[in-house]
């Protein structure tokens, strides 16, 4: 009476179980059976065990005929009432036969991190794979050549005997008797007292040639040659908390040219680094169809990030719509003293071709801060930043956004020049402070978000002074239809959630009064 997805699987005249017990009873008619019963199995015994039935008991309905075999059930069937019946052996019990089995080679390390110790020494953490007996750390200098390795066999190691206040790279493989994982990924950290201003994060999953999973080592040496000590850690490790992001001031994200089979930054990952950037978090991320899978492909909660949190959306997949011919990209004057252009790679300088990098739009208070060389900013930019309150935020912070990735930059000492200018940004006095400590920049309503909408949205404003407020919506005949805040609120960010539930599709207004002053906003509710 087995079933499978909660349906009986098993025929109403009996399966295999059945049948079994209707040929005991027609065999008990000519010979004369012992019976005991166990925890397991009913069992019937005649002709000194030359004849036995076994029904396994089965309260769930489980499908259990593999499982039987798997344990020690094929032995049995042969060894059965011979001399060698359950010897060195027990059916439905532990496997005989392992030591026999040819194993898998261990699978690849995914989950790991590089941080400092607070004696200075570099700690190695990563989770254990399946099949894996020994790990073998290799590190190095450049990042490029891994000479040097010792094995173990625990998941946490401090490296000791390392130059204070050096770079160094990492992997790590599994090993076994029945072969070897592909190297991990690489990280980079620096020994020392000093506890690391930056965390670098490999997002980039995307299993193609182009990715060689060692992108850490332009990110990294771009921040120590800005005199910055980077920590490094896999996005599989972010997600399996095994790093906090609020120890760093910094975050470095790294998507490459992620797409399609795997996402960008997955529904985890964003979760993660909206609360950094509420927290007062400072983010830079980079990569090519960033905007493309979040906003153009991507869906409620996707489009939600891009917008809110990245400040940034879709404009083009790239620059005017062309492949392959822009490869220069340059700060806008007004945001930085860093000038002239940055060239990435086509191909042919040591990272991979970016043929096509989004072309986007900064929104919701982001800025362009970063154009293709030759492409006016009204079709698009390579940059967006910001510098204020996120959504449901309680300290001022900051993101960077560019569609190039930032390891795709050449050469090195351009790559450290551009990193300049991005911490020049995030090493400056924000220009919102915190609420509840100093006032904001300005009175402000900002546009709704999700708009349009269908069942509920959210309305922020912001203040900078305490006043008395009143934040009203509006139909398309002027009518009011909620009165969502009317009483006094203090200087800095609010938001409120408006449901028109019982609202009909259509346009409406939010209107915001304070300080004698007032402001509106359309929204469009559609059902």
């Amino acid at each position: 009476m087995a079933l499978y997805e909660g349906q009986p699987v098993v025929s109403p005249t009996g399966g295999t179980w059945y049948r079994s017990k209707m040929m005991q009873r027609k065999l008990a008619e000519y010979f004369s059976f012992a019976y005991e019963d166990n925890e397991e199995f009913f069992k019937w015994f005649a002709l000194e065990g030359r004849i036995q039935f076994w029904l396994k008991k089965n309260p769930t309905r489980a499908i259990l005929h593999t499982v039987q075999v798997e344990r020690n059930g094929f032995i049995h069937s042969i060894a059965s009432g011979t001399m060698d019946d359950q010897n060195g052996y027990q059916y439905y019990g532990d496997h005989a036969y392992d030591q026999y089995v040819q194993k898998l080679p261990p699978e690849d390390i995914g989950s790991l991190m590089l941080n400092n110790d607070l004696d200075g020494k570099l700690r190695l953490t990563f989770q254990p794979v399946e099949h894996g007996e020994i790990y073998r750390i290799f590190w190095s200098r450049d990042g490029k050549n891994f000479l040097d390795w010792i094995d173990v066999q625990d998941t946490t190691v401090a490296m000791s005997s390392l130059t204070t206040d050096s770079l160094y790279f990492f992997r790590v493989q599994g090993i076994s008797p029945w072969g070897k994982s592909q190297p991990s990924e690489v990280l980079a950290g620096v020994p020392g007292s000093t506890s690391p201003e930056v965390l670098v994060i490999n997002g980039f999953d995307a299993v193609k040639t182009e990715n060689t999973r060692d992108f850490v080592r332009q990110h990294a040496d771009a921040f120590f040659a800005n005199g910055m000590r980077p920590a490094s850690a896999s996005n599989d490790a972010m997600v399996a908390g095994m790093t906090n992001l609020s120890d760093y001031p910094i975050i470095d994200f790294i998507v490459g040219t992620d797409l399609y089979l795997t996402e960008t930054v997955s529904p985890a990952e964003q979760a993660l680094l909206k609360s950094y950037l509420q927290n007062g978090g400072k983010l830079f991320i980079s990569g090519a169809d960033l905007a493309f899978d979040l906003d153009s492909h991507g869906k409620g909660d996707d489009q939600n990030f891009c917008y809110n949190y990245l400040k940034t959306k879709f404009f083009a997949r790239s620059p005017l719509s062309q492949t392959s011919v822009y490869y220069q990209a340059e700060f806008l004057a007004d945001w930085t003293a860093v000038t002239g252009s940055f060239s990435f790679d086509n191909g042919t300088h040591g990272t991979y071709n970016v043929s096509r990098p989004n072309a986007i739009k900064a929104i919701y208070g982001g800025e362009a801060c970063l154009i293709f060389s030759g492409v006016d900013i009204s079709n698009g930019v390579a940059g967006v930043c910001f510098d204020g309150m996120f959504p449901s935020g309680n300290q001022p912070g900051k993101v960077v956004v560019t569609s190039i990735p930032f390891e795709t930059i050449y050469p090195d000492s351009a790559r450290a020049i551009f990193m300049k200018a991005a911490l020049d940004f995030f090493e400056g006095a924000s220009e919102v402070q915190s609420p509840g400590n100093s006032p904001v920049p300005d009175f402000s309503l900002v546009q709704n978000y999700p708009n349009p909408f269908n069942a509920e949205t959210r309305i922020a404003f912001s203040l900078p002074a305490r006043s008395k407020v009143r934040l009203t919506v509006y139909n398309s005949l002027g009518q009011i239809v909620a009165r969502l805040a009317d009483g006094f609120f203090e200087s800095g960010w609010h938001s409120v959630t408006w449901r028109g539930g019982n609202q009909s599709s259509g346009i409406y207004i939010s209107r915001l009064e304070a300080l004698g002053r007032s402001q509106v906003k359309k929204m469009a509710l559609i059902r």
